[in-house]
């Protein structure tokens, strides 16, 4: 019988989500059973107060990647409906910003895009920048 090699699973997330999720209830079931310890949080053998914090981070991080991501997109995609639309509407959104002039960049265009998503996105909403006519709205909301 031949045996092959198994050592692929080692990169599985899983194994290592499986493992850290080992390590925190030993940690948990130390703090637990020693008395002493048990209810002083000036010692933290455990670290849990860095886990969590730690935790929270990568949290709040990924929330932050996901929004510049979404915002990024999302100013794309309106770059593409606005550029079409310029010939057809008077009041588009590159006209009435000045965006379609010959010395603005499309980089310049895409970041007021970008920005006006990002304000949407994080609810401050400043009202600088904001769709003119009615596809653009509908496009937006």
């Amino acid at each position: 019988a031949v045996r092959l090699y198994n050592g692929f699973s080692l990169l599985d997330y899983k194994t290592y989500k499986r493992q850290l999720i080992l390590v925190q209830k030993m940690r948990v079931q130390k703090l637990v059973e020693n008395k002493e310890k048990r209810h002083s949080q000036i010692e933290d053998h455990t670290k849990m107060s860095q886990i969590v914090l730690i935790s929270k981070i990568l949290k709040i991080s990924k929330l932050v990647i996901i929004m510049i991501c979404l915002s990024y997109f999302t100013g794309l995609i309106w770059f593409v409906l606005c550029s079409y639309q310029v010939g057809n509407y008077s009041d588009a959104y590159l006209d009435a910003y000045d965006f379609e002039n010959s010395y603005q960049t499309n980089y310049a265009r895409i970041s007021s895009l970008t920005y006006y998503a990002f304000t949407t996105l994080s609810t401050v909403g400043l009202g600088d920048f904001h769709p003119k006519n009615t596809s653009e709205r509908v496009a937006c909301s």
